[in-house]
């Protein structure tokens, strides 16, 4: 099937100032890597609470929230892409950071 281009919506409360450029990922939250490394961002960067988190990614409750981020902690222990994916992701958001500061 073909890709479905990316939404654009608001920023979620808490995670800084003015609308910004969001993403969508598509599938079922537990089924694609990019999700559990977006839970475990979100989680660890503390970008919303639980409660929204669960309400974005269409989980039941936030404890699942918690529970697949902790899990993915866990999972790039021993799986170097994931670990590599999150790495990646961490020096791109902080980079972005660093960029938004100097400007």
């Amino acid at each position: 099937p073909a890709a479905k281009p990316a939404a654009r919506k608001e920023a979620l409360p808490g995670s800084g100032t003015g609308n910004k450029q969001r993403f969508t990922l598509y599938g079922h939250a537990l089924s694609l890597p990019t999700y559990t490394v977006a839970l475990m961002l979100a989680t660890e960067l503390r970008l919303a609470p639980t409660t929204d988190l669960a309400d974005r990614f269409h989980l039941a409750t936030a404890s699942s929230v918690r529970t697949i981020a902790r899990r993915g902690r866990v999972a790039a222990t021993r799986d170097a892409g994931l670990s590599s994916l999150h790495g990646r992701l961490l020096d791109a958001l902080f980079a972005q950071r660093n960029l938004l500061r100097s400007a």
